[in-house]
């Protein structure tokens, strides 16, 4: 089981678009010990979700226990999620393309490759601990329509990600929901290392 003592508290974030909630950086420093909390398997309602006020994410690896990670800024639909103590996740259209502080790091070398809906498509990934580059093919599947349950109920394409990995042998599906309101990913289920559990997100987007 991968322990994540990085992720046990909660950072305010920064955004620099104007389609999600914004926040200066002066709000950044005068708030920060105010929001921070014990990670805990909290239930994320309607109501958890309005008293936030800006995007998250909630991040649950192997049997660890879940943490709440905040969007700390979009670029060139990156999506980069940060915890207190400076650890990240990025991801691309849901998918996760580079990590920063996890026991198994990785990273996308050619994270432009990756579009969604999930296309047939080769990929250069870089795995830390141990070090290495291994190429990966990809082939994607469309399942049917599901309804799933997070603050409320979702109606989603379920996307079924298959990816095949050399020279080691390291196969594996990632799952991603898309609301079908939003178009975007707002639960996921991905393999990102073969020495790190299955790290399963619950994406939260709050707009103003």
């Amino acid at each position: 089981m991968i322990e994540m003592p990085f992720m046990t508290k909660t950072l305010p974030i920064i955004l620099f678009v104007s389609s999600c909630a914004q926040f200066t950086f002066n709000d950044y420093t005068n708030i920060a010990s105010a929001v921070f909390s014990d990670a805990e398997d909290v239930a994320i309602s309607s109501e958890y979700i309005e008293l936030k006020g800006y995007s998250f994410a909630k991040v649950k690896i192997g049997g660890s226990p879940p943490a709440i990670l905040s969007l700390a800024y979009i670029k060139d639909d990156l999506f980069t999620w940060v915890s207190a103590s400076g650890q990240k996740l990025i991801t691309k259209h849901g998918k996760i393309i580079e990590t920063f502080g996890l026991e198994h790091d990785l990273k996308l070398l050619n994270s432009i490759a990756h579009t969604f809906p999930i296309k047939k498509s080769h990929q250069l990934v870089q795995l830390s601990h141990p070090m290495a580059i291994v190429s990966q093919e990809i082939d994607s599947l469309q399942t049917v329509n599901e309804t799933i349950v997070l603050d409320k109920n979702y109606s989603t394409e379920l996307y079924v990600e298959t990816f095949t990995t050399t020279p080691i042998k390291w196969s594996e599906k990632n799952y991603y929901w898309v609301d079908k309101d939003s178009k975007r990913v707002i639960r996921s289920q991905q393999h990102v290392h073969p020495y790190e559990d299955v790290i399963e997100i619950e994406f939260y987007y709050i707009y103003k």
